[in-house]
């Protein structure tokens, strides 16, 4: 009975767990006694081995974090942890949650560590392409350390620098991208006229980063609208074989050159245009605009009739406007 007893101690003190009430003024226990502390230690061993496996989990998770974040022990508890003598650390549930919970936090710094790299890497990617840097001088670091973290902020900084000694080229560069996406978007005349900066003489970095994020907008509208510009641009391009199929037939020489079916492949080409006549797109225009379906129409073969692009109709999920019809 004693011998039982000292090792249900030994498991609870292990685990800071109570024993089992036992009456221990009788001289000889009796076997429901005995059962219980047995049953006890079987149930405190399980707890152990739980215990150990988790413990062993948390401290693997917690060397590796520690090592990512290139960070010492500094407290009793952490040195405890990750002693090589196990025994050293009290595998009680209390124990077991304030391990659980630091490793939580230096798994969050980890990830904010990572999303911070990446976002970097891709902004100095981006720059060296702006600023064309040769690849000789890029910078090649691998994973997210504090130290790869230090070695790209500097590098940003250093782009950072050479970006403002070279506003002009990177503003007229973004000009260039900024007029191939208003063609894209069929924007009109008068929303051009509305971005002033395009149209200024100042070269500052507040200029560069107006220009930034109209071409970032334009590039978001685009690509939520992208399968209807798609189909704006098919629809031109058909009403221009159109116009090219009637001039044709107005040419007085047509007769004369009908060599292998000429007029034939002509005519049913032209049968095939008009299918997709405007007035036929016109009024499909009409009635998906007025049951709420996202509907854009460019005037055929030119953009006098351009769609309208404001900020009041490009916000996430809002109908691409549509000029008069």
């Amino acid at each position: 009975m004693n011998e039982l007893r000292e090792r249900e101690k030994e498991l609870c003190d292990y685990l800071k767990e109570d024993q089992i009430a036992i009456d221990l003024q009788k001289e000889v226990p009796s076997k429901g006694d005995m059962a219980a502390i047995e049953k006890s230690i079987q149930t405190l061993l399980v707890e152990k081995e739980y215990h150990l496996k988790t413990f062993r989990r948390l401290k693997k998770s917690l060397e590796q974090l520690m090592e990512d974040l290139e960070q010492p022990n500094k407290s009793r508890f952490e040195v405890n942890v990750l002693s090589q003598m196990e025994e050293l650390f009290i595998l009680s549930q209390a124990n077991l949650q304030q391990l659980n919970r630091l490793v939580d936090g230096y798994e969050q710094k980890v990830k904010e560590n990572k999303q911070v790299c990446l976002e970097l890497q891709e902004k100095i990617q981006n720059m060296y392409s702006r600023l064309e840097i040769d690849p000789s001088e890029h910078l090649h670091v691998f994973g997210h350390t504090p130290t790869v973290l230090a070695k790209l902020h500097e590098e940003w900084q250093r782009l950072d620098n050479l970006k403002l000694e070279n506003l002009s080229r990177l503003i007229n560069q973004q000009r260039r991208q900024l007029e191939a996406m208003w063609e894209q978007c069929y924007v009109g005349e008068d929303d051009m006229q509305a971005f002033q900066p395009y149209f200024s003489d100042d070269y500052t970095e507040e200029s560069l980063e107006a220009h930034d994020k109209e071409v970032q907008r334009l590039q978001a509208y685009y690509k939520e609208w992208k399968g209807i510009f798609m189909d704006i641009n098919k629809r031109d391009k058909l009403w221009r074989k159109f116009i090219m199929l009637e001039e044709k037939s107005n040419d007085p020489n047509r007769l004369k050159s009908n060599r292998g079916g000429t007029l034939l492949q002509e005519e049913k080409e032209r049968s095939k245009v008009k299918q997709h006549s405007p007035v036929r797109e016109r009024r499909g225009v009409l009635h998906e605009f007025n049951h709420n379906t996202p509907t854009i129409l460019a005037s055929p073969g030119s953009k006098a009739n351009t769609i309208t692009f404001s900020s009041d109709n490009t916000s996430h999920g809002s109908n691409p406007p549509v000029n008069s019809l």
